[in-house]
């Protein structure tokens, strides 16, 4: 999807779920790794020196469990859509998603 898909307004914290709030910040949030370090080093959800997260991770360390098996994480499928067959982890680690991109579905969702 392209950034006129996912348009990016300001927003609060009250406009964002648990997940939302840790990836606020886009310093937190990476592709292609559920967590790194500060060195980009992919490291455990659970380490206590991660400190980025996919959407996935982000919602594994936030909700305990993975994005399929939670309601949540069905939000998240439906906004995700069929562009890309309604794969959150997909989406999050498109060439083409920008975390304006992952704050606006996370925003929309709440989750």
């Amino acid at each position: 999807m392209t950034n006129k898909e996912f348009p990016d307004t300001s927003m609060d914290d009250s406009e964002l779920g648990p997940v939302g709030l840790l990836l606020k910040d886009p310093a937190r949030w990476t592709k292609r790794a559920n967590a790194r370090d500060e060195s980009g080093w992919i490291v455990s959800i659970l380490d206590p020196n991660a400190a980025c997260f996919c959407l996935s991770g982000a919602f594994q360390k936030i909700y305990g469990t993975n994005i399929w098996d939670h309601p949540a994480g069905r939000r998240l499928e439906d906004e995700v859509g069929e562009p890309y067959s309604y794969d959150p982890i997909g989406f999050n680690d498109h060439l083409a998603t920008t975390h304006q991109d992952i704050m606006s579905i996370l925003r929309k969702t709440k989750v």
